[in-house]
């Protein structure tokens, strides 16, 4: 890349320093050890890491130029430094440029929001593909385009990854792109310079507020997000629920040319869910988008699903995708990992493995699964340590709310201690009425507790896990340790319908002898 001083000029970066003549530069990086001949490297000043202490690493791995906020007492005599107010601000624009723009070579569309992400840009990804377009996504789970797959780290990279991701994704052939945008990544600006086509928001409720401070906070950087993407393209399509009060505020910024507002609640939205028809295993919604009238069929059961349901199709028909592919593409996805997943359990008992973690989302979970239970609804859950701690007792309130019977366990502790976590979920459990105020237990033994729940489940019966969802670890202090709330669950029905078999096999009576007879 040439003239790399006049684009971070451009961009308000306020450079400060010279780019040494015949340098060429083809990658952009943040981590020093990705670092090679024709590397800048950024350096990122994080909540832990100081990425300016990793300037001679960087050099010595082959960067000739790095770009700083601050200058260091000593440089590394075979780099140049370029000093610029806000390295996060220079970040992904400079990524972009370098791997050749690729947002600007095909369709990309954001959500972000609390809830239901990850199952609109899974709903977009099967639109897409049923249009005949060929999509990538990059998603909490996965990031996958083609034959290509790549388990995720994070919700959303950072900058330059996304640069890299796309570039590999347009080189492939991609065309368009469906992405997950954090709160995280909004606030760390890892998707600026991204040119993105429409973005979608889902919700607001609480979480990250360990990160965020306020609601207000975190309600700020969600809408700010929407004043980038039209600041790289001021014809971009904002998708927006306004069943949701920052939604509505969202909306009111946005001329109607380039809003597409959705609801199921929301008679004055464009596009308005009318009705769902719910059914044993799949739900039939009937859509109305400015006064076109359509039905989209979806084995993906619950209110919530169809809310999803509807952001994917705003999305996609921001893009001018007709309704019959809506349809489709809602048919092709039967579920996404760890989002009110089924485990295959004993007949007359229902075991659902969910990623809610927030007081919004286990309310949304557990109100769904209530519709499955003709007995009682079984809830395990805990909170996750070094995190957002005023939602704990909510999230216990609303678990003995909802639940007949609560066990509360260890999420990911990380560094705090996991009984004053349960402590703090069971505070928001309290009852006048002793006997609902016997309805919990603890078991921190997040194994244990799985276990303990579906081993007590009777026929009629729910079990809900939730938390956790689609994560196969568990981060207990510093240690990130193997664990799947799925196969757990599989373990202990194995266990139990194994139990049954022997059982049966116990009370056959051979053909022709009696029960108790001499053999």
């Amino acid at each position: 890349m040439d003239g790399v001083i006049e684009f971070l000029r451009d961009r308000g970066c306020n450079p400060r320093g010279e780019v040494p003549s015949g340098l060429s530069i083809d990658h952009v990086t943040d981590v020093s050890s990705d670092c090679g001949e024709g590397s800048i490297f950024v350096a990122l000043k994080g909540l832990r890491v100081d990425g300016h202490t990793f300037l001679a690493d960087a050099a010595k791995h082959g960067a000739k130029l790095a770009l700083v906020s601050e200058m260091p007492s000593a440089v590394p005599e075979s780099m140049t430094l370029i000093q610029v107010d806000d390295t996060r601000r220079a970040l992904g624009p400079l990524a972009q440029s370098v791997a050749g723009e690729p947002s600007r070579s095909m369709d990309v569309v954001g959500v972000t929001g609390t809830n239901g992400k990850t199952t609109s840009v899974y709903l977009v990804e099967a639109i897409l593909r049923a249009a005949g377009r060929k999509p990538g996504i990059i998603s909490t789970i996965v990031n996958r385009w083609n034959d290509q797959e790549i388990i995720s780290e994070e919700t959303t990279p950072s900058a330059a990854k996304i640069a890299q991701r796309f570039a590999h994704m347009r080189d492939d052939g991609v065309d368009c792109v469906a992405m997950e945008v954090s709160s995280h990544a909004i606030e760390q600006r890892r998707t600026d310079g991204i040119r993105f086509r429409a973005m979608a928001l889902t919700n607001l409720s609480q979480d990250h507020l360990d990160y965020h401070g306020t609601m207000e906070e975190y309600a700020a950087v969600k809408k700010s997000i929407f004043v980038r993407m039209r600041e790289e393209n001021p014809d971009a399509i904002a998708v927006i629920n306004v069943e949701d009060e920052v939604g509505k505020e969202i909306a009111s910024s946005f001329d109607p040319d380039h809003l597409i507002t959705y609801g199921i609640r929301c008679p004055e939205a464009d596009l308005l869910g009318e009705a769902i028809l719910f059914r044993e295993n799949s739900m039939r919604l009937m859509f109305n988008f400015r006064g076109r009238a359509f039905d989209v069929d979806t084995p993906l059961l619950c209110y919530f699903n169809a809310l999803n349901c509807m952001t994917a199709a705003g999305l996609c028909l921001a893009l001018g995708i007709e309704p019959e592919a809506i349809d489709q593409g809602c048919q092709a996805v039967h579920g996404v990992p760890g989002r009110f997943e089924s485990v295959d359990a004993p007949p007359g008992i229902k075991v659902i493995v969910d990623y809610a973690h927030t007081p919004d989302a286990l309310s949304q979970v557990l109100r769904n699964a209530r519709g499955f239970a003709r007995k009682r609804l079984i809830a395990v859950f805990g909170c996750g340590g070094d995190r957002d701690q005023s939602k704990r007792p909510l999230m216990g309130k609303i678990a003995a709310e909802f639940a007949d019977e609560v066990i509360i366990t260890n999420d990911n502790p990380r560094t705090e201690d996991p009984e004053q976590i349960a402590s703090e979920i069971v505070a928001g459990m309290s009852s006048p009425d002793e006997k609902k105020s016997k309805r919990h237990r603890v078991i921190l033994n997040r194994r244990s507790a799985i276990h303990f729940g579906i081993q007590n489940a009777t026929d009629g019966d729910v079990v809900v896990i939730a938390g956790k969802g689609h994560e196969d670890y568990q981060i207990v202090g510093d240690r990130r340790l193997r664990f799947d709330d799925r196969e757990v669950a599989r373990e202990m029905i194995r266990g139990l319908t194994g139990q049954a078999a022997m059982v049966t096999q116990k009370l056959v009576v051979p053909q022709g002898k009696k029960k108790g007879a001499k053999q």
